[in-house]
């Protein structure tokens, strides 16, 4: 049977510290909590917004808001994905 690496690593129940982008833990920590570790997530390179939209600009398309969303997709499409895959046995 597959055991992730960490298994060898980690004693019985001990956790360790999961760094990544806070747009990809959700997905990241759901996956080690499924193969049976216990992570404590520590997210990094936050997206955050610039404060209350003042000017009109804030409101056309832009290609940063479109990276964005492209982002957030991408996140939300690996999450169901990963469920699948479990529910699967992968």
């Amino acid at each position: 049977m597959w055991r992730p690496l960490l298994f060898d690593v980690l004693a019985d129940g001990e956790r360790f510290f999961r760094v990544t982008s806070a747009s990809h833990m959700p997905r990241s920590v759901r996956h080690f909590e499924r193969a049976g570790l216990s992570p404590i997530a520590s997210p990094t390179h936050y997206l955050t917004g610039r404060g209350r939209p003042v000017r009109l600009s804030y409101w056309v398309p832009s290609s940063d808001a479109l990276r964005k969303t492209e982002r957030a997709v991408y996140e939300y499409l690996g999450l169901r994905a990963l469920e699948l895959d479990h529910r699967r046995g992968l």
